[in-house]
């Protein structure tokens, strides 16, 4: 790798007259010390590595950065209107030690204060994130492009901007750098785009699918969804209050009957591609909101005729709710400002889900208010008001861009497979198939974006991004609404909530230790003779209705195999102790997921073959606390809540930022001795920390009246 003096950018200098964007790629990283002075944990930079294509070079101080920086602006003619896009793996990291070294333009792009996903620096290198884009390490992006990072390189020692280096150190900082070049410039062959005109993030990639075939639509189509979106104005902001109001995530449950409780012959299943399915198979909002007269009684607004065909925003009042079932409640507590708590009131904390309470006051769409009464008792309901949409179909150019995807999908599925017959798969085609299944999932997430959301900018007087007042509320175009994102994920609650209910009921009424477990798309329960037959049942009617649905929008159904339908899996044992904190046993493997708390490591040969020890064991990057067992019922066992996990088993990582510097320098010796004088103006230190489980049931419950919770739970205390 050439020191960066000693680099000569002319050759990537090819004018500008037609572009404005230079049409190479670049990338860049640091890497940092972290050290301990005064009782305060500080860290730095010690070398800055970047590379355009594939030249890399690198430099030693913030500076020499500036005036690297400055070489390449004139030697490829880089300008205001011709920028070179560099990229970052983890940028909010690197961003939190660079932010005060460079000259920064005010406008960015950002989720929020930390995570920028794109800014200017020196006017002419736009810096975006290559982690949000790819939502994969820097390693796999490396297996998958030929350019492996190279391991062992050792952060403990302690080193500064006068440490010399080795070939093997600079070695190291230069594949980080050349993955980054060479992914992108991959990227941009595939899409057959310029580097520039690449999507920020994966959901981005999939909006283009959808805008492509939103552009195939006639002009006048386009101006009549246009006139659908909520604008910034007095009426539509009042709808999209109650939008939001209505609007909470996916059903998650971990039965606090069964908690803890180890369990054995489990079935899982998954809905296959939920969110496009619910797209294809259910109706949605498709015109502008409007009050509606109020029924007579909850009857009327079942029976009247007014109502039917209405997709409806429904405010109401309820009196002494609790759950018709054990513990399975839905509703979320995040609305609590919309229900009035008492000493009574009971909600399952881990699961964010209200259980009872004396009077709730809130909105929510007519899917979930079906469920409401479904799934909760009460003394008392009163509607206060309805605002209704009709109901239709997810338009053309939506249902063909969720076929795209699904199609892809299905082909990568198809060349794995056959594939699989031969060898195992290599970390690339892994890859490829997570990329193709990523993209019917994430609709959801570009139905939902807020259309009316904050902006951001880098502020040079505090040193810090803050939001942009000047742009706060405006509202972005985009060619989905935001209602039908309201609707998808409450259309999903209402088919996972309904394969629940149907596996759980008996002659007898609800079997309380049925179900163990759910997370959005997926159930986990006891196994019983009569699960195979609800499962099929419900497969063939989403079939038979993908087929009717392929027939109306003159699509091959072979394109939509399997959509919506249940994927079954088995386990020998299960437990869950939380919300996203579960275990399982398949045949000799035990694994688990728990949030928060890292997963192994795997290594794999050059052909993609898992690596095992010489005891049987597989070969990991590191250790898990469960690797300590030596069995899987001891591994079992262990998974409580009573669990702490030490900081050299976990390897749960934590980012703290310092944002003000040292007020005067300090003096850093390095592993070799060498002395250096430094003065950090922000940094971002990652800690190592221990995991500790819940440590009691009665924790996850809030506001708990003892003798009506154990109306529910007394059979299992």
């Amino acid at each position: 790798m050439t020191y960066w003096s000693n680099m000569d950018f002319t050759k990537f200098n090819v004018g500008y007259d037609r572009h404005k964007y230079c049409p190479y790629v670049a990338g860049f990283d640091t890497e940092t010390t972290k050290i301990e002075h005064d009782g305060q944990k500080i860290a730095f930079m010690y070398v800055w590595q970047m590379a355009v294509e594939n030249e890399a070079f690198y430099g030693r101080t913030w500076e020499e950065l500036r005036q690297c920086l400055q070489k390449i602006k004139n030697e490829m003619h880089l300008a205001v209107d011709y920028k070179l896009v560099v990229y970052v793996h983890n940028l909010k990291y690197d961003f939190g030690f660079y932010k005060k070294e460079v000259n920064l333009e005010g406008k960015l792009i950002a989720r929020n204060k930390r995570t920028v996903l794109q800014h200017v620096m020196s006017d002419c290198f736009e810096v975006r994130d290559s982690a949000v884009y790819t939502e994969e390490p820097l390693d796999d992006m490396g297996e998958e492009i030929g350019i492996p990072k190279l391991k062992g390189y050792d952060y403990s020692k302690i080193r500064h901007a006068e440490t010399p280096l080795t070939a093997d150190e600079l070695l190291y900082c230069e594949h980080d750098v050349l993955i980054l070049t060479k992914f992108f410039r991959l990227e941009a062959e595939r899409y057959g785009c310029q580097i520039h005109q690449l999507a920020l993030t994966v959901t981005q990639n999939v909006k283009r699918v959808i805008n492509a075939e939103f552009a195939r639509e006639s002009r006048t189509y386009q101006s009549m969804l246009l006139s659908k979106q909520l604008k910034d104005n007095p009426k539509d902001n009042a709808i999209l209050k109650l939008l939001k109001h209505a609007f909470f995530g996916a059903f998650n449950y971990s039965s606090i009957l069964l908690r803890g409780k180890e369990q054995t012959d489990i079935t899982g299943i998954d809905i296959s591609a939920c969110y496009g399915a619910q797209c294809l198979l259910h109706l949605y909002p498709v015109r502008k909101f409007e009050e509606l007269e109020l029924p007579e009684s909850l009857d009327d607004l079942k029976t009247n005729p007014r109502y039917k065909g209405k997709a409806m925003l429904i405010t109401f009042a309820a009196k002494k709710i609790s759950p018709r079932y054990a513990d399975i409640g839905f509703l979320p507590i995040h609305l609590h400002n919309y229900w009035q708590r008492s000493a009574t009131d009971m909600c399952n904390i881990s699961a964010k889900r209200l259980l009872t309470a004396e009077k709730i006051e809130m909105t929510l769409t007519d899917v979930d208010f079906k469920m409401f009464l479904m799934l909760y008792k009460t003394e008392g309901i009163k509607i206060l008001s309805i605002m209704g949409s009709d109901y239709g179909q997810m338009p053309n150019y939506m249902i063909r861009a969720i076929t795209r995807m699904h199609r892809e999908k299905l082909r990568v599925q198809a060349k794995n497979r056959k594939i699989r017959e031969t060898r195992p798969l290599t970390i690339a085609e892994q890859l490829e198939y997570t990329h193709a299944k990523v993209g019917v999932s994430r609709v959801y997430g570009i139905l939902v974006q807020d259309p009316i959301r904050d902006a951001y900018k880098w502020d040079a007087e505090t040193g810090n991004v803050v939001k942009d007042g000047e742009v706060k509320n405006k509202v972005q175009f985009q060619p989905v609404l935001y209602q039908w994102g309201v609707w998808v994920v409450a259309w999903a609650r209402y088919e996972i909530l309904n394969i629940l209910l149907r596996l759980a009921m008996t002659s007898g009424g609800f079997h309380e230790n049925k179900i163990i477990y759910s997370d959005t798309d997926s159930l986990y329960f006891n196994t019983s003779p009569s699960d195979t037959d609800i499962i099929n049942k419900y497969n063939a009617r989403i079939k038979e209705k993908v087929t009717r649905v392929a027939a109306m929008y003159h699509i091959n159904p072979e394109d939509l195999a399997g959509i919506g339908t249940l994927k079954v899996t088995h386990y020998d044992k299960f437990k869950t102790i939380n919300i996203k904190q579960y275990c399982f046993v398949q045949g000799d493997t035990f694994d688990y997921r728990c949030a928060g708390l890292a997963r192994p490591d795997y290594v794999y040969d050059d052909k993609g073959n898992q690596l095992y020890n010489t005891d049987g064991t597989p070969v990991n990057e590191g250790m898990t606390f469960f690797d300590n067992f030596g069995s899987n019922a001891e591994r079992m066992a262990a998974f409580t809540r009573e669990l702490s996990i030490p900081v050299s088993d976990a390897h749960v990582k934590r980012n703290y930022y310092h944002d003000k510097g040292l007020t005067k320098p300090i003096t850093v010796t390095d592993y070799k001795g060498n002395v250096m004088e430094l003065q950090p103006k922000s940094w971002v230190i990652i800690d190592s920390t221990g995991f500790d489980f819940d440590r009691n049931m009665f924790d996850t419950v809030k506001h708990v009246d003892k003798e009506r919770f154990e109306e529910i739970v007394k059979k299992h205390l």
